[in-house]
């Protein structure tokens, strides 16, 4: 050790002095090449540093020390992708290597991976051929062991992925048997990817590990890196996306330490591709694009080709006909270059996909077909197979049954498996088709089930026929529980707890806090108004919008790399009928679901189901809400509540609704109370405003809200034994009346209270257990992105999203504020908005506005509502007689409806 520490001295001298010391030219060209070979372990940018000094030592040198330094700057050119440089580097110390076969021969085989990604395989074929007939000649078994990796690598490039796992395996096998462990790992490495490719999935995630442990115990972190990024691309294949995502954030953040530039770039166009696979076009064409800028910039034409390819399937499915277009032939040219069979056969399959002509689709799949049979791509393979199934051919279902993408990857299994379904149903066997269609929402539901809220749940899968619609539709008439479940899973992907108390303390966490006070910044800056439908203030620039987007999507990055990511299966159907059969045992459940075109409601009461069907009922309750809306717009503008009469507008719409919706479930009748499972428009209407017999529902009933049977449940389960009090009061100079509610509630209340006035972002707690929350102020609803949805503050907004932070436990919030309580019903999602990420929280029950209210009026009913509640009675039973109280003073449903309570009720 201390001998090697002294060459390694001199080496370090040389570099940086010039001079040469004691060893003998020979010896000191190795040293210094082993030095600067270990600092590139370390860092890139330091050992291309001392590999260019290097180079600047040697001229008055001999040819030993010059051929090391050309080939010292050519390796560390090449490991920062820095291609052309390294291949001027590489070919000058192949000169200056004169006669020596052996040296020349290891440049030959350093220039097959450098030719490889310059696209220029001719070249690199003939490099490989030549290096390994000289390690031949030469007996440097050790050597050829080397070069039939990079010519595996060159295969694996050319998607001959069986050609070139042999070629791997072998070499493996060899550097075991020598003990080269180092060399070893990187076999396993690439074997790992080519058995990715080949849907060995489990063999690969092994040899991932395996060389993952090799390079972490002998510190060789980038090496371990790209292992660690190999198993990220497997989980994503797996539907695993929320562990890739993660994963992918972990290795590009090593990437960068180490000033590995290609590794990001890597991670950003690994990251497109989960976002494809999740439905989030806007999210993957920005990631895509940004790869595709960086890899064409450096020429890297493969990595570019798939970018340019992403960006099309992106920008396709966002509507962009020209970009996709131009995209799609960028990444056509560039994959004919690349010779690139698999990826030509992809941009047929997406051209067969979006071509409007049948002939021209059958075209595309023809020679989408035609080129994956050269190529040994399973996963491109039964996409073709998929598309050409969906039409009816029967070969491609065949060939189905032998791929094995489709067992694992879950979006082309549920696809499969609804085609198979489809097939028993259309021959009569609905036993059969049940099986399959529940095989496929199973699949689609542990992936949904996996992914954070914020964002990411609402695409995947959407572009799949549903398995869930088939078997409500196919269990509705039959059995009605089990339909209802099913739309249970269906509408809601599970709950998610709030994050570990483990990382309260996670870098992570505050990197996130810091994206969400940053947007907070930047919407405070501008018009809260982002969707167009808040109220007060203008439209935001289109600078101010791209600047949201750009931080939405950095929040949603940072808080999924927070989120932990857990394996579970979903919750059985026959769990989900007990929880149905135990909520509905003292409180009528009337479960809605907007499905195509009609309206459906499922009834539940102690075990028993009843189904209603509205045909149309979709365009039938859009026209009542827009009727419904321009009566609140037009009574919001006005100084004095309005009188409404039986003959006026609002009580014939609010009659009409109540005949259509509320008269054919005759089950609820007689109930006190009932929880809502709303869907769509029916979360924002005013159940207890209907009419029916000539009064208003709130005389007969209590109503309760919820966005899923499984958030009812989980708010029943919520405890909070505490009076403790916490006020936060808004921007409310606008609004005098708030002094008179904060006044009930201290007049009321049998807690402390503490008043945060002008209160900021920060006021909100972290943890604790609390028993009521009561914010004054307003708020804006974010229908376009209902995760931030907001309460303003005097510092600026507090979002949706920042209650993923949070893990308090609250008896009960009340939100005095305009639209506070407004859903949005996102497609894989159940409603969405304020409440239901104050619910998942851990908060009891919410108490929240459907609609902008009237200062005076929302004061009145808040301080009806905290003398009824603090009386003893439930908050549904407080919020009913509250209602009632604010009738009597105002008639138009605009102030006495616009409350109602979430959760549990009680």
């Amino acid at each position: 050790m201390e001998a090697h520490d002294k060459v390694e001295s001199q080496a370090r001298v040389f570099i940086r002095t010039g001079t040469t010391g004691r060893l003998a030219p020979e010896d000191l060209a190795i040293a210094c090449g082993r030095f600067i070979q270990d600092v590139s372990r370390r860092s890139l940018s330091e050992s291309l540093a001392l590999a260019k000094l290097f180079s600047g030592r040697v001229n008055r040198h001999g040819q030993p020390l010059r051929y090391q330094a050309a080939r010292s700057l050519a390796r560390v050119y090449h490991l920062n992708s820095q291609h052309s440089q390294a291949e001027v580097a590489y070919l000058r110390a192949r000169r200056l290597a004169g006669s020596d076969r052996l040296a020349k021969a290891r440049i030959d085989r350093s220039l097959i991976d450098l030719y490889m990604y310059l696209g220029d395989y001719t070249k690199a074929r003939r490099r490989a051929q030549q290096a390994l007939k000289v390690f031949t000649e030469l007996g440097r078994g050790d050597e050829e062991a080397m070069t039939r990796v990079n010519l595996a690598n060159l295969l694996h490039r050319q998607d001959r992925h069986v050609d070139a796992e042999r070629e791997y395996d072998w070499a493996a096998g060899y550097f075991r048997s020598i003990k080269n462990d180092l060399a070893e790992a990187r076999c396993l490495y690439n074997q790992a990817n080519t058995l990715v490719q080949l849907f060995e999935l489990d063999k690969a995630e092994k040899l991932y590990a395996r060389a993952f442990s090799i390079y972490n115990r002998a510190g060789h972190t980038i090496d371990a890196t790209d292992s660690h990024y190999g198993l990220a691309w497997l989980h994503m294949l797996q539907g695993r996306f929320h562990q890739a995502l993660v994963e992918l954030g972990k290795c590009e953040e090593s990437y960068r330490l180490k000033s590995q530039w290609r590794g990001v770039a890597l991670c950003e166009l690994d990251r497109a591709e989960v976002f494809l696979s999740l439905n989030l076009m806007e999210d993957a064409l920005v990631s895509a694009e940004g790869a595709e800028k960086w890899f064409r910039g450096r020429k890297f034409n493969y990595e570019a080709a798939k970018a340019a390819f992403f960006v099309a399937k992106a920008a396709s499915a966002l509507g962009s006909k020209r970009k996709a277009a131009r995209s799609a032939s960028r990444a056509f040219d560039g994959f004919q270059r690349e010779r690139n069979s698999g990826f030509l056969g992809a941009v047929h399959l997406h051209l067969a996909s979006t071509d409007q002509s049948s002939v021209g689709e059958k075209q595309s799949l023809t020679q989408a077909r035609r080129l994956f049979d050269r190529a040994q791509l399973p996963l491109w393979q039964a996409y073709c197979d998929l598309l050409a199934g969906s039409r009816g051919d029967q070969k491609a279902m065949t060939r189905l049954d032998a791929n094995k993408a489709v067992q694992w990857v879950p979006h082309l299994f549920a696809q499969w498996q609804v085609l198979i379904g489809d097939e028993c149903a259309a021959e009569g066997n609905m036993v059969a088709a049940r099986k399959r269609w529940a095989r496929a929402a199973n699949r689609l539901d542990r992936t949904r089930s996996q992914l954070p809220p914020v964002e990411l749940r609402h695409g995947f899968g959407r572009d799949i026929p549903s398995p869930h619609l088939r078997l409500i539709h196919s269990e509705i008439q039959f059995d009605p529980r089990r339909a209802a479940a099913w739309l249970e899973r269906f509408k809601t992907s599970g709950l998610w707890a709030p994050i570990s108390p483990a990382l309260i303390e996670d870098p992570v966490r505050g990197g996130v806090e810091n994206s969400l006070s940053a947007l907070a910044d930047s919407v405070a800056g501008f018009a809260s108004n982002l969707s167009g439908q808040a109220g007060e203030r203008g439209v935001a620039t289109a600078n101010g919008r791209r600047r949201v987007d750009r931080l939405q999507r950095d929040v949603k990055r940072r808080i999924s790399q927070l989120e932990e990511f857990r394996d579970r299966d979903p919750l059985h159907v026959d769990r989900i009928l007990e929880l149905i059969d135990h909520s509905s045992a003292k409180t009528i459940v009337v479960q809605f679901a907007i499905i195509g075109e009609d309206l459906v409601a499922f009834t539940h009461r102690t075990g028993n189901t009843e189904t209603m069907v509205w045909r149309g009922g979709r365009t039938k309750l859009e026209t009542y809400m827009r009727r419904w809306r321009f009566i609140l717009e037009k009574e919001a503008g006005l100084q004095n509540p309005s009188k409404v009469g039986p003959d006026s507008l609002e009580t014939k719409v609010l009659t009409e609704i109540g005949e259509w919706l509320w008269r054919p479930l005759e089950t609820v009748r007689s109930a006190k109370r009932i929880l809502v499972i709303p869907d769509g428009e029916l979360a924002n209407l005013p159940w207890q405003a209907l009419h029916l017999d000539g009064r208003p529902l709130c005389e007969q009933h209590e109503f309760v809200i919820s966005p899923s049977v499984r958030h009812y449940v989980k708010a029943r389960r919520t405890v909070c034994r505490t009076n403790k009090t916490e006020v936060f009061l808004g921007n409310v100079d606008n609004l005098p009346a708030v002094e008179k509610e904060i006044a009930a509630l201290k007049l009321h209340s049998k807690g402390p209270i503490n008043v945060h006035s002008s209160a900021r972002r920060c006021d909100w707690p972290e943890d604790g257990s609390y028993g009521l929350w009561h914010f004054a102020g307003h708020a804006v609803h974010r229908a376009d992105n209902p995760f931030y949805s907001y309460l303003e503050m005097a510092d600026g907004p507090f979002f949706a999203a920042d209650l993923r932070l949070r893990r308090a436990r609250v008896g009960m919030v009340t939100l005095s504020a305009c639209r506070s309580g407004e859903q949005v019903a996102i497609p894989g999602e159940e409603s969405t908005g304020l409440v239901r990420s104050l619910l998942e929280m851990g908060v009891r029950n919410v108490v929240a506005a459907h609609w902008p209210v009237s200062d005076i009026s929302a004061a009145m009913w808040m301080t009806s509502f905290y003398k009824e509640y603090y009386s003893g009675r439930t908050p549904a039973e407080a919020a009913r007689k509250s209602t009632m109280n604010v009738k009597e003073s105002c008639e138009s449903a605009y102030h006495w409806a616009a409350f109602s309570v979430f959760g549990a009720g009680i």
